[in-house]
């Protein structure tokens, strides 16, 4: 079960879990045909360590320590190709 939001004609969005992929449910309050509305996905990085303040911080980190190690040994070993 997935939850979606849901636009009912008469009583207006809700969400609701329903199977993946359904189209159209119940509203909950009048019953009617409610039809599903496309939204944008909803979550949330957990940004508690006090080093990274997101998980973009902490993979830009990573990747710049990694490039100024692959540069070290360039430098260290020269250009060989």
């Amino acid at each position: 079960m997935i939850l979606y939001e849901f636009k009912c004609a008469k009583c207006g969005n809700f969400d609701a879990f329903a199977q993946m992929g359904a189209e159209h449910i119940a509203c909950p309050q009048c019953g009617a045909k409610s039809s599903r509305v496309l939204t944008v996905p909803r979550f949330h990085l957990d940004g508690t360590d006090p080093a990274y303040s997101t998980a973009w911080d902490q993979w830009a980190n990573d990747h710049e320590r990694s490039a100024a190690r692959g540069w070290a040994k360039v430098k260290e070993h020269g250009s060989e190709r």
